[in-house]
């Protein structure tokens, strides 16, 4: 029993139960370590959250990790899953959203890492889904798998990258070492946040506009990221110069063209 629901703190919960048991617009506290399971008579090795829900890891001045064992699907038109302050140990697993409605928060102190899939090593950002990374917020050391997207697989979603999150060293044997984007419907803001040291196979060293939009500004920086196929770092690489807005001052749009 690892964690309790809003203010009661004498009713203990495995994880799993918790988030099945909480009412939307609750918040899980975790009070150790806990695993993340398939749901229960499922053979997809997937646990579906269809709800709006926060889970927090404070632990004193540290936080506490959840352990994936299997796949997190966010899946419903008013599910908003939040996490705050805690590590999420992804074990070769990842999350996806996967339709209208459905949003993924990574919020302040939350450390995504050990993902690995096939399209978007951490995050698959599906149909017109979101995910958003919250100052204080850093994705790292995940995979995709002969495929695109190191961190984060964009497929007509909405990815938003604030000020203060990190994207670092994720790799990709395709495009985007930390994001490939793809789906016309398909949107990425760079409202500010450090993407760097990222490795892709193929085109975009740190993020591939294959289709879709990209919106940057604030003080976004996508530098010192590297790639296989040529010398050219390419940190940000489009298929058109129509998928670009900039906005801000000249001093962000230097600090985020380098590579474009």
């Amino acid at each position: 029993q690892v964690c309790y629901i809003d203010e009661d703190t004498e009713t203990l919960y495995t994880l799993n139960d918790a988030i099945n048991t909480a009412q939307a617009g609750s918040t899980i506290h975790l009070t150790a370590d806990a695993e993340f399971n398939e749901k229960e008579g499922a053979t997809n090795n997937r646990m579906t959250i269809g709800k709006a829900l926060t889970i927090d890891g404070t632990n004193g001045d540290d936080k506490f990790t959840i352990r994936f064992n299997a796949e997190a699907q966010i899946m419903g038109r008013s599910a908003t899953v939040t996490f705050t302050n805690v590590k999420l140990d992804l074990n070769k697993k990842r999350i996806r959203t996967d339709n209208a409605g459905a949003k993924l928060v990574f919020g302040n102190g939350t450390l995504v890492t050990g993902g690995s899939g096939v399209n978007g090593g951490a995050v698959q950002v599906n149909n017109t889904s979101e995910l958003v990374l919250e100052e204080g917020s850093t994705i790292t050391d995940c995979h995709a798998d002969t495929s695109n997207g190191g961190a984060i697989f964009v497929n007509g979603g909405t990815v938003t990258v604030n000020s203060g999150a990190r994207i670092e060293n994720c790799t990709t044997s395709g495009g985007g070492g930390a994001i490939h984007v793809q789906g016309t419907a398909g949107k990425l803001n760079l409202l500010g946040g450090v993407i760097t040291g990222n490795h892709a196979s193929g085109s975009g060293s740190g993020i591939y506009m294959y289709e879709g939009t990209l919106s940057v500004s604030g003080d976004a920086v996508v530098t010192g990221n590297t790639r296989t196929s040529d010398s050219a770092t390419r940190n940000i690489q489009l298929t058109s110069a129509d998928q670009l807005t900039l906005s801000g001052s000249p001093e962000s749009f230097r600090a985020t063209r380098k590579g474009v």
